[in-house]
């Protein structure tokens, strides 16, 4: 027993041999630093003890102890084997964000093997000072006062579990009574911020409800999301969400009920909303809300405070063209908007309550949606989950093809000006691109999606000349026919450096499309620049076709969303059939053109105003390209002119007249946002149109065989 307590304090007396200097002084001066030095005081109460037990036992017929080092040295060893775990998160996190991809896969390796994860998780959230001997020791730096910052924590987490360390349970220190000592819950680091970060403990969606307006038309719908979120906390909350747009769609519209009333956005630049926000939200503590883009086709929404005990709610209007995806097809689908992420979460299993009318019927919808023949309009109504885990409900509308112009006459263009909108098939037959560049995300959340992966990649003929690249700790790489054991996946991987060599292949290819198959990506990637350059020497060429499998950020792309490089694979229902499918070019796009005078028909039909609103997005998009150095101005203009979010604009709501004025925002005037309710042009053809359709089909029934 003796020699176990020699081992087992000479452990600790060396695991604070670094405090010692520090604690001998605290006594002498302050009379304070017994603590630090109990170890060390409990070995040396241990040797005396030692050298007693012989003397006593030299008088004696009792036997002398045995060797001290037979059990003291397998105590301390065996006590360093327990701490090893907890060395290796020292030793190796700082390695695992390391530049070198080797030495930082081999870090990565061993966390993975011998780290320990709860201790990785703890010091994602507060930064751990190396201040024990053998800490300082497995550094190989007897530096005081290092540590990991909680950034590299959490990538380093990510990068072992292949969950981001939002996505896990915050840690939570009790005392000796099993009492909560400190809950990380409490704190919430990302408030105000630009990412949706951990979820807040009782912060819940309490409400979700999304109307609509499809004008098949004008390939034109319009949906306006209501969230309501509560908070049972003690402080008041910031309520963040990732929501996935339609493809190509576009924030038009933004409220937030203050006392009561709703209350519309001011429309202005980027930094100059986010700035608003965080002047009112964060240091005022009055009540904003925020939206910004965040990469292609997705937005966040910020709300703050949601109040101790209460509600705040909020709504957001989308713009959305019907996506194409075969222009041979007279079908037309749209992807309803989703939760990518979230920091809230769904009350009691809560639903999303849809209802959207629609001048068509539709052909089919998503799980938990019906089809309605109502009266004057069919609708589509039901209910989804609202938890991002679930996947987007895609609808499904007939298409008149061939589709004719339509036209649109807003009030914020010149008097004379029109906006043209026509549907343009392919101008070559559907063929698989010659040479195709493919990413897969290694990471471990890919696992369960290994043998769709296999389906694509089977799906791409022979002929096509192929490069596909596997974004693991070390980047695997095959041209040609993918052998079976190429796939494998393991904790988290940062994609950056697989889509900088596929560009690079790519470049050497006339720029070959790149085909990215990955699910979330949150880590901050190092590896962009390379690809970058490979982008800017492709003057706009240089395309990579995105499909994300599961919610969750992805910040390359918010990374690369300057450069129009990303483009998301749309409105997809089945991988296996749609991917392939998108990737032969079956698709139309809209195209929609600004015209006056003369070149406008006399009898041009009359569309929807939100075809100009979509033709404001292209135009911004266009006048934003990194290649066009003059247009940021004049985009902004637009974006404020026609209330868009946008990459170079938000959308934000204050509470008081002063704080716009303060931040020189102007708040929407209430008649110019737009609303489910068809508009005049629009519900003139709706109601004229309505009894020529129903006399077709009668005539049809009288005329079927019986």
């Amino acid at each position: 027993l003796n020699g176990f307590a020699l081992g087992i304090s000479a452990y600790y007396a060396l695991q604070f041999a670094i405090l010692t200097p520090f604690a001998c002084m605290a006594v002498i001066y302050l009379g304070i630093g017994l603590i630090p030095l109990a170890p060390l005081i409990s070995f040396l109460a241990a040797l005396i003890l030692r050298r007693r037990l012989r003397q006593a036992a030299a008088g004696t017929n009792t036997p002398l102890p045995g060797a001290w080092w037979r059990t003291a040295i397998p105590a301390f060893l065996l006590l360093l084997l327990l701490a090893v775990p907890q060395l290796a998160v020292s030793r190796y996190t700082p390695q695992a964000n390391d530049s070198d991809p080797a030495i930082r896969a081999r870090a990565t390796r061993i966390l993975r093997r011998i780290g320990d994860q709860d201790v990785l998780l703890r010091r994602c959230y507060r930064p751990a000072e190396t201040m024990d001997f053998f800490s300082l020791l497995m550094r190989g730096s007897f530096r005081l006062g290092q540590t990991t910052s909680p950034e590299e924590a959490q990538t380093a987490f990510y990068r072992v579990t292949g969950n981001p360390y939002n996505a896990v349970s915050p840690p939570r220190i009790k005392g000796l009574r099993g009492q909560t000592l400190l809950d990380d819950s409490w704190f919430d680091p990302a408030l105000g911020g630009d990412q949706v970060a951990a979820r807040i403990k009782n912060l819940t969606l309490a409400q979700s409800r999304l109307d609509g307006r499809i004008d098949a038309a004008s390939g034109i719908a319009y949906l306006e999301w209501t969230l309501e979120f509560r908070n049972g906390s003690q402080t008041a909350r910031e309520a963040r969400a990732l929501i996935e747009l339609p493809p190509g769609a576009v924030v038009s519209r933004v409220t937030l009920w203050i006392n009561g009333e709703p209350c519309e956005a001011a429309f202005g630049g980027r930094s100059q909303t986010r700035r608003a926000y965080q002047q009112v939200a964060v240091r005022q503590r009055r009540d904003p809300v925020l939206v910004t883009t965040a990469g292609p086709d997705r937005v966040l929404l910020q709300c703050f405070p949601v109040p101790v005990g209460g509600t705040m709610k909020t709504r957001i209007g989308i713009t959305a063209p019907l996506a194409v995806p075969d222009a041979a097809q007279p079908e037309s689908r749209l992807r309803l908007p989703a939760f990518a992420e979230q920091n809230f979460s769904a009350a009691s299993n809560l639903l999303t309550s849809v209802w959207i009318e629609s001048d068509v019927p539709a052909l089919s919808a998503g799980q938990g949606l019906n089809i309605v023949a109502g009266d004057p309009l069919p609708s589509i109504q039901g209910e989804i989950p609202a938890e991002e885990s679930a996947p987007a409900s895609i609808l499904h509308l007939p298409l008149n093809l061939p589709y004719p112009p339509a036209w649109s006459r807003d009030t914020r263009l010149s008097r004379d000006a029109a906006i043209r909108q026509t549907l343009v098939a392919p101008a070559d037959p559907p063929a698989f691109p010659k040479a195709l560049a493919i990413v897969i995300d290694g990471s471990a959340r890919m696992k369960p999606h290994a043998d769709t992966l296999r389906k694509i990649l089977a799906a791409i003929p022979p002929e096509s000349e192929t490069f596909c690249l596997l974004a693991a700790d070390l980047t695997k790489s095959v041209e040609g026919a993918v052998p079976g054991n190429f796939l494998h996946f393991a904790g988290g991987c940062d994609n950056g450096l697989a889509l900088a060599q596929a560009a690079k292949w790519a470049a050497t290819k006339g720029n070959a499309p790149i085909l990215w198959l990955h699910a979330a990506q949150p880590l901050e990637s190092s590896d962009l620049e390379s690809l970058r350059q490979v982008a800017d020497f492709s003057r706009g060429r240089l395309a990579i076709f995105s499909y994300q499998f599961g919610a969750g950020t992805d910040r390359i792309s918010e990374n690369l969303a300057d450069l129009h490089l990303v483009h998301p694979i749309p409105a997809v229902m089945d991988p296996v059939q749609d991917i392939p499918a998108s990737l032969q070019g079956r698709a139309a796009h809209w195209r929609r053109v600004k015209l006056s005078g003369a070149d406008i028909p006399a009898d041009a039909p009359e569309g929807s105003s939100h075809i100009a609103r979509l033709w404001a997005a292209g135009e911004i998009e266009r006048l934003t390209s990194p290649y066009l150095k003059t247009g940021r101005d004049e985009a902004l203009e637009l974006a404020r002119t026609f209330q868009l979010v946008t990459p170079v604009s938000g959308a934000v709501v204050l509470e008081t007249a002063a704080q716009y004025k303060a931040n020189d925002l102007t708040p929407t005037d209430s008649a110019a946002t737009p609303g489910i309710v068809p508009e005049p042009g629009t519900l003139l053809l709706l109601l004229t149109g309505a009894p020529v359709l129903l006399a077709l089909r009668r005539r049809k029934r009288a005329e079927a065989p019986h």
